[in-house]
């Protein structure tokens, strides 16, 4: 394969990842929009706060094993000791469902503490809208009443 043709490949890859970039921030812009006009301010600053909270654990959960584990694999594989990849692979999936399991509990405990009924009702007018009756069966599995979530 010629150097020209290397760099086409690299171009046409370019472009195709530009593309997706930007077709991704329309749709997010897209998404924000209809959220901003369809929730209360309340329910979106709810949502965001959700988000934020849901994003650092999870980036504290992966422990940088996303950036560790394939660097140690290419340099296992460079140093021919195929043994070790398979060690490394084993040992990152239970450090991953390990930290997975501990993030997601401290995530319950934090939406459980600090702001189930607020989070349901945003959670509520997001799947159900203004229809209670519909949903009521969905959040009686949380062991509250819905009508509670009226008066937020």
């Amino acid at each position: 394969m010629s150097v020209n043709d290397s760099v086409s490949r690299i171009v046409a890859g370019s472009g195709i990842a530009l593309t997706g970039t930007f077709i991704g921030m329309l749709l997010d812009i897209l998404f924000k929009r209809m959220l901003t006009s369809y929730l209360s301010s309340a329910d979106f600053g709810t949502y965001f706060l959700a988000l934020t909270v849901i994003s650092i654990i999870g980036a504290v959960a992966t422990l940088g094993l996303n950036d560790g584990v394939p660097r140690y694999i290419a340099f296992f594989r460079g140093s021919h000791e195929e043994k070790k990849i398979i060690e490394l692979i084993i040992s990152a999936i239970t450090m991953g469902l390990i930290a997975g399991l501990l993030g997601s509990a401290g995530l319950a405990s934090t939406v459980w503490t600090f702001g189930r009924k607020r989070i349901l009702y945003t959670m509520q007018n997001l799947v159900c809208g203004q229809d209670v009756n519909y949903c009521h069966s969905f959040f009686s599995a949380f062991k509250f009443d819905i009508s509670d979530l009226q008066g937020i």
